[in-house]
């Protein structure tokens, strides 16, 4: 021992790099008895297995067959209209007459009846028996101014005169029937008449045997002249305001149960051509993005359909399905005899030569 420490120290410089193949590191000139890899290939990492997968997207297409039909797309029965007042029964027309009436006769011909009967002296004269001194007056020779004066005195006047006193008939009327005084009761009969109305016995000049209207000089039997409307409903004159309601677009009632009149979608009439088109396949309305099917853009399939590729989750390679382990799309190099990662793992056979790099620094 003492003699080798004794001994000069020598310095070995090694000259280490690493294999590509196998990792080996080391000197290039002591490997030759190490293991290498021969042979290189890619595959996929162990335990991963690939999923069919369609690597397109997907579009909505229709049957081939399809045909546009129309179809309302809300039918739904609403009123687009507004709600007014009406009313709801018909109106009822009376005619009258004016208030202010007068009376008149129907006719203005008239005829003579008897209303009385009278009695009365056939006829008078003047019974006259001349006083003396009247006598005197008459016969005496007296100036002829005096004798007119006293013949043109009234024999009424001379009846007061000269008889007033006795009581005599002399100078008074008497009857040439019955040589009775005027004044007694009379010997004839006489028959008193007046005229009076055909139309109603009234005397001539009397108030009116019918009632008038004064605008149409009609009587009140006859249609009246003016006329009054009101409404059977509410006894409302013919320009009052209406006592229900109802929708002006359809003239209906409004009721808690009153249907629609119109189609919610377009305002059509109920049962009429539809407003709108759609695929008769899908029923989805024209120039939707839904359709009744879905194909994938990468191989034409209706979805649902499995995959059109091959997909390795490990490095997600898409591969066809009939090679699916395609050396150009695996993710991971190994050797090819033991399944070793390649550059990574140890060495398998002494037939292979280590493929150094470059210098690796200590």
């Amino acid at each position: 021992m003492k003699k080798l420490n004794e001994l000069q120290t020598t310095e070995l410089h090694f000259e280490e790099k690493k294999c590509k193949n196998c990792s080996l590191i080391g000197d290039p000139r002591f490997s030759d008895d190490v293991s290498c890899h021969l042979l290189a290939t890619k595959v996929h990492k162990n335990g991963v297995e690939p999923k069919q997968v369609h690597f397109g997207t997907k579009k909505a297409i229709h049957a081939s067959n399809y045909d546009l039909e129309w179809y309302h797309p809300d039918d739904s029965l609403v009123h687009p209209g507004n709600k007014e007042k009406f009313h709801d029964k018909s109106t009822r027309t009376e005619t009258q007459h004016s208030k202010e009436m007068y009376l008149e006769h129907e006719t203005t011909q008239t005829r003579q009846t008897v209303v009385d009967v009278k009695r009365r002296h056939r006829g008078t004269k003047l019974n006259t028996v001349l006083d003396p001194y009247l006598f005197f007056f008459l016969v005496a020779p007296v100036s002829n101014i005096l004798r007119v004066m006293m013949l043109r005195i009234d024999v009424a006047i001379v009846e007061k005169l000269f008889h007033t006193t006795c009581g005599s008939n002399s100078g008074v009327n008497m009857c040439t029937y019955c040589n009775q005084r005027i004044d007694s009761e009379g010997c004839d009969f006489e028959m008193v008449h007046v005229d009076v109305h055909i139309c109603c016995g009234k005397s001539k000049g009397s108030i009116g045997c019918l009632r008038k209207c004064s605008s149409c000089r009609q009587t009140l039997d006859k249609r009246g002249c003016t006329s009054q409307t009101w409404h059977v409903c509410c006894e409302g004159d013919e320009k009052s305001e209406g006592c229900c309601y109802r929708w002006n677009c359809c003239q209906t009632n409004i009721t808690s149960t009153t249907k629609g009149c119109k189609l919610k979608c377009c305002s059509g009439e109920p049962g009429s051509k539809g407003c709108k088109q759609r695929y008769s396949c899908c029923k989805q309305p024209l120039g939707s993005e839904k359709a009744c099917k879905e194909e994938w853009t990468c191989c034409s399939q209706i979805d649902p359909t499995p995959g059109c590729k091959l997909q390795w989750p490990c490095c997600q390679a898409i591969v066809s399905l009939y090679s699916p382990n395609d050396e150009k799309s695996a993710c991971q190099q190994v050797c090819k005899i033991c399944g070793g990662i390649w550059g990574k793992s140890d060495g398998c056979t002494n037939a292979a030569k280590h493929e150094f790099e470059e210098k690796i620094d200590s």
